[in-house]
């Protein structure tokens, strides 16, 4: 970290985080903190990355295998009367079998949910020629007391 960026964070910490009630027409005390954050990288991309990276907008996880979520397992979760379960468990043995390199990105803004699961293919000609498919899914959380 360069000088200049020890001295803007040093003048982040300072001013502290703003402490803001979420959701008011839920009838719960979740309380969301906001504060500054600096991030850079050699390139506008990788420094865009970072800040989501560093506030906490966006998680991204590198996936072995999907699943259909069991009682306490990690997967997708299915409501039958969302989705159905042959086209999710379909879908899910495509993203395993042809894309051995799974990446899952996770969009979370209060009571919104973005995730875009992105599948790579094998480079094994080493010419970067690898190609990508994703698939988005969105939801809304509703509180119901």
């Amino acid at each position: 970290m360069s000088n200049i960026e020890k001295t803007i964070n040093n003048m982040i910490k300072e001013l502290g985080e703003i402490m803001i009630y979420g959701y008011y027409d839920g009838g719960y005390g979740h309380i969301h903190y906001h504060s500054i954050v600096l991030a850079s990288g050699d390139s506008q991309e990788e420094a865009i990355n970072n800040a989501l990276l560093k506030s906490g907008l966006v998680e991204i996880y590198k996936v072995e295998k999907f699943m259909i979520q069991g009682d306490g397992g990690w997967g997708f979760s299915v409501d039958d009367r969302d989705f159905d379960q042959d086209n999710v468990t379909n879908l899910i043995k495509f993203l395993n079998t042809m894309f051995p390199k799974l990446l899952l990105y996770r969009f979370c803004f209060w009571d919104y949910e973005h995730l875009y699961i992105l599948g790579e293919t094998d480079d094994s000609q080493q010419d970067s020629s690898a190609s990508c498919v994703g698939v988005a899914i969105h939801s809304q959380f509703t509180y119901n007391p």
